[in-house]
């Protein structure tokens, strides 16, 4: 068996009865010193590979947050092959962890995500293939040649005019987001595209009780904007406090 770490929080923080964790199993403060440590006891191997971990593990983050609290999550598949090395890693870490949860005590992240442009797709993108000499009874192969190189450099320069256009655009989103932010009280902010091609991901952590109002600015945003826009959260604080190894 093995010991999977979901979260951090001050002590004293007792899990809710009947929490369950990825693999069915109870998830159990473990306490450690000032820290409190959301854990569970796994086979091991187990959701490692599952698509469902990173849903299971939030949803020990989600029932911290029901409970008024904001954990620092632990990076998802981190795992201690006892109780007793689990408190010596924290133990280890304890003013790094302490000083964390103050910085997002009391607080939620929020995200918002906008659709952009997406890559240019051309068949003359891929780079013509090195050949020599001549093929029977045809034009040489440097004339052959010219024409799909032609259409290769093309391709590129199509390219960098689409991500040059996505970056002065993502520019443009994040100032307007920062206008109809600018009286709220924003901890922090995490900008940056997500590994899909065509989104741009603005994370701040703010206030818990500033969620509403949040979400009222942010929809005074122009109307194109609000078009390709998901708003996701409240979540853990995971772009700002997220504890790996």
């Amino acid at each position: 068996m093995a010991i999977h770490l979901y979260c951090l929080l001050a002590a004293p923080a007792e899990s809710p009865e009947g929490l369950r964790g990825l693999a069915g199993e109870s998830v159990r403060a473990l306490a450690a010193g000032r820290v409190s440590a959301w854990v569970g006891t796994v086979p091991p191997g187990s959701g490692e590979r599952s698509a469902d971990l990173a849903r299971r593990h939030d949803a020990v983050m989600r029932a911290a947050l029901a409970l008024g609290k904001t954990p620092l999550p632990a990076r998802a598949g981190q795992r201690f092959a006892d109780d007793s090395a689990c408190i010596v890693e924290i133990s280890r870490r304890e003013d790094e962890i302490l000083e964390a949860l103050a910085r997002v005590e009391g607080c939620v992240e929020m995200t918002l995500a906008f659709a952009l442009p997406v890559e240019a797709r051309d068949a003359g993108t891929s780079p013509p293939a090195p050949v020599s000499g001549r093929i029977s009874g045809s034009v040489p192969v440097s004339a052959r040649g010219a024409g799909s190189g032609r259409r290769y450099l093309e391709g590129l320069r199509q390219r960098l005019e689409v991500e040059r256009s996505r970056q002065a655009e993502s520019a443009a989103v994040a100032v307007q987001v920062a206008t109809v932010l600018q009286d709220l009280p924003v901890r922090e902010t995490r900008t940056g595209t997500e590994p899909t091609p065509g989104r741009l991901v603005i994370s701040h952590l703010i206030l818990r009780e500033s969620e509403v109002r949040y979400r009222s600015l942010v929809g005074s945003l122009p109307a194109a904007e609000r078009s390709r826009l998901v708003i996701a959260g409240p979540s853990a604080p995971y772009s700002f406090a997220t504890l790996g190894p």
